[in-house]
């Protein structure tokens, strides 16, 4: 069994889906993860908007890394990077990937949601 949880990185994109700002959401999720973790839980965290936030533009893999931080520290086995608004391309992404990497952040521990636009 697991729980997934997640926040979206973005400012605007967090205000406007959940009411509250990205470090309120944050805030909310330790208390949740550690009591499933021990409950047997495993728990998978996913990041949104991660390449593009509609309320406020381009967003930066610093800006994303510092969700990854929290959600990785909280104990997720994965954390899933969404481009919920299908604006990434193969250069944003590898940028995002290599500051990962650059980070010391384990990258067999990511998954990746690319939304498809038209």
């Amino acid at each position: 069994m697991y729980l997934a949880v997640g926040s979206a990185y973005a400012k605007g994109f967090s205000k406007a889906n959940n009411g509250a700002t990205v470090d309120k959401v944050l805030a909310g999720l330790p208390a949740v993860v550690a009591k499933a973790i021990e409950r047997g839980y495993r728990v998978r965290g996913y990041v949104s908007v991660v390449m593009t936030d509609p309320y406020t533009g381009a967003v930066t893999p610093e800006e994303v890394i510092k969700v990854v931080r929290s959600l990785d520290e909280m104990g997720c086995y994965e954390i899933s990077l969404g481009d919920t608004t299908g604006e990434g391309d193969p250069e944003r992404w590898q940028t995002l990937w290599k500051a990962l990497q650059k980070e010391g952040f384990d990258m067999d521990k990511f998954a990746a949601h690319v939304s498809l636009t038209a």
